[in-house]
């Protein structure tokens, strides 16, 4: 699993976690079905790559953001956001490199 993969499902089951912390009575809104929904929207191709830097990651982003403020969770991010900034750098190796 790529670690863009793994964000997003870590991001999806703390929000639904916390969403039912927040309100036990709507605990059965929290399935593994419903992580299971966001993971299969997650990787449909109108994303076109979730990667950084890939052309579907501000759509995924958005999707994911919308999903913790549905879930009523408080951004902690930069000024108040659901977003930090982090360098990221990208490597390609040599084609024929070993």
């Amino acid at each position: 699993m790529k670690l863009p993969q793994i964000v997003i499902i870590l991001g999806i089951t703390i929000a639904s976690a916390s969403l039912q912390a927040q309100s036990p009575a709507r605990s059965s809104a929290i399935s593994a079905e419903r992580i299971k929904s966001d993971v299969r929207v997650l990787s449909f191709d109108e994303f076109l790559g979730r990667g950084p830097g890939e052309r579907g990651e501000e759509k995924a982003i958005k999707y994911i953001a919308d999903s913790f403020a549905t879930a009523r969770l408080e951004p902690a991010g930069d000024d108040g956001t659901w977003f930090q900034a982090v360098p990221l750098v990208r490597m390609d190796r040599q084609p024929g490199a070993v």
